[in-house]
């Protein structure tokens, strides 16, 4: 079985370990509490484990380093009321398939996303808040990092066999029957001078497979955020 705790009008002040990390099985319900400068760059004020839960109604998460409140895959909790000043990074981060909800809470000034979803689906319900001075997006929505690399690298074989194929064109225009030269005043066999063929119409840029591609291959290209 878990551990319930309860907590109502706490302060927590300049903790670096964060100021609640709830273990899996566990939940915590925290009311009126103030949690000022908890955590650390890489440690969220807030950590909610695998099947951890929480509820936060009319608390303060001031200033933290990092990312105000942490949900990790199953976790649930349920934010209404509360405020989120000065995050280092995300004020709340969530990755499915956890359950967040978030009623009347407000985000100011935070270092990253005001609110960071990853894979996240209809578990997740924010209702009538308002998030303001986010370094970066108020809300950011993203795929789990395994499926960005999966899709990045699906067009790569076909690349590579394009690629492939390119030299064997090239050998081809230049096989050494079309070089062999007339005897006793016979034409060629290779082709007609005035003919549209490749080897006789260069292109401004030279063939097209030469050509340079301003921004690299599309799979190469990034996305600032």
């Amino acid at each position: 079985p878990g551990t319930d705790f309860t907590a109502d009008g706490l302060e927590i002040r300049a903790c670096a370990g964060g100021a609640l990390l709830a273990g899996k099985g566990s939940s915590a319900s925290l009311t009126g509490c103030l949690l000022f400068r908890c955590g650390a760059a890489s440690q969220p004020a807030v950590t909610l484990k695998s099947g951890a839960s929480a509820r936060l109604r009319q608390c303060e998460l001031d200033s933290p380093p990092g990312i105000g409140v942490q949900l990790d895959q199953a976790a649930s909790a349920a934010l209404a009321l509360c405020s989120f000043t000065s995050a280092g990074k995300a004020a709340v981060a969530a990755r499915a398939p956890a359950a967040l909800t978030m009623e009347d809470c407000n985000v100011t000034g935070a270092g990253g996303a005001g609110l960071m979803l990853v894979d996240c689906g209809p578990e997740v319900a924010i209702l009538r808040c308002t998030v303001t001075g986010a370094a970066k997006a108020a809300v950011q929505i993203s795929a789990p990092a395994q499926n960005k690399t999966r899709a990045a690298g699906q067009n790569k074989p076909e690349a590579r066999a394009a690629d492939a194929g390119a030299p064997q064109n090239r050998r081809a225009g230049n096989s050494p029957s079309q070089n062999i030269p007339p005897q006793n005043g016979s034409s060629t066999t290779g082709p007609d001078k005035n003919s549209c063929s490749a080897e006789n119409s260069p292109t401004e840029n030279g063939p097209l497979d030469k050509i340079p591609v301003e921004n690299g291959p599309l799979d190469k290209i990034s996305v600032e955020n």
